[in-house]
């Protein structure tokens, strides 16, 4: 009879600090936003998004503001442990996301955002990679190029506004003859 009771008094004892700890827990989606230009500034009392997607289609999408030390924090949203998110931010007319991530059962998951200055300057922007797809299509030649452009300096090239005003950050133009 002793070992009965015993075997209660630790259910009784530890069942409430579980239904406790799993009634406040939670999951959590909690990031920072940073200005990767020296001197920058950060939007502090913007909007920042949690946006929840699938198959190239926004599912849910959550607003808090970013915080005066750069911080944001998502705790009221309803999603399923392994969907795809990602945080976003708007900065000088530039969006800004964080790195796709999946919602994990982790009582908080980081997700950061960096921001940069605009700059109309192009001088930063190379081709990190480019190839050539080169296939025989009937009686001519099918060529596709591929690029990987990046930025090597601080800030976000913006492009410049032509006369429609229409902003272009890059223009390919075929060589003569192409279609």
């Amino acid at each position: 009879m002793k070992r009965v009771r015993w075997f209660i008094l630790v259910i009784a004892v530890l069942l409430p600090g579980i239904v406790l700890a799993q009634g406040t827990g939670g999951i959590a989606i909690t990031g920072s936003v940073t200005n990767g230009t020296p001197g920058g500034a950060l939007p502090v009392g913007d909007p920042v998004t949690l946006q929840f997607y699938s198959q190239g289609e926004w599912l849910a999408i959550y607003t808090t503001t970013l915080s005066v030390d750069g911080t944001f924090r998502f705790t009221d949203f309803d999603t399923d442990v392994g969907s795809d998110f990602v945080t976003h931010i708007v900065y000088q007319d530039v969006d800004y996301y964080s790195a796709p991530t999946k919602l994990t059962d982790e009582a908080d998951v980081v997700t950061d955002i960096a921001v940069y200055e605009p700059t109309t300057n192009p001088s930063g922007v190379v081709i990190d990679q480019m190839h050539y797809f080169i296939a025989p299509a009937g009686d001519s030649v099918r060529i596709a190029e591929y690029y990987l452009i990046g930025n090597t300096g601080d800030r976000t090239y913006i492009g410049t506004e032509n006369a429609d005003g229409v902003r272009t950050t890059l223009t390919f133009t075929p060589p003569a003859g192409a279609s």
